[in-house]
């Protein structure tokens, strides 16, 4: 019996993405914003291909968290998508 291998760009993101424990999420009506934080390590923010979503990296590239802007303005009707990158 042959046994199956994921390729090594799968085991590396795998082996890279942040477990949290505990989830931070922060909402600021006035500002129409939405923070969610997987990790307090520090870090900056980063754009991704959808212009209202910036991930939260370490120095590395790990994804520490993300935000949603202008959360009101999202239609209920289907989800926002956007890929968090890994180093």
């Amino acid at each position: 019996m042959s046994r199956c291998r994921k390729p090594d760009a799968e085991r590396r993101t795998l082996q890279d993405a942040v477990v949290a424990e505990k989830v931070r999420i922060w909402f600021d009506a006035e500002a129409d914003f939405l923070e969610v934080r997987f990790s307090d390590k520090p870090g900056f923010m980063r754009e991704t291909k959808n212009d209202a979503v910036m991930e939260r990296v370490d120095k590395r590239g790990r994804v520490l968290g993300f935000s949603i802007m202008q959360v009101s303005r999202l239609s209920k009707q289907r989800p926002i998508e956007a890929e968090l990158e890994t180093a």
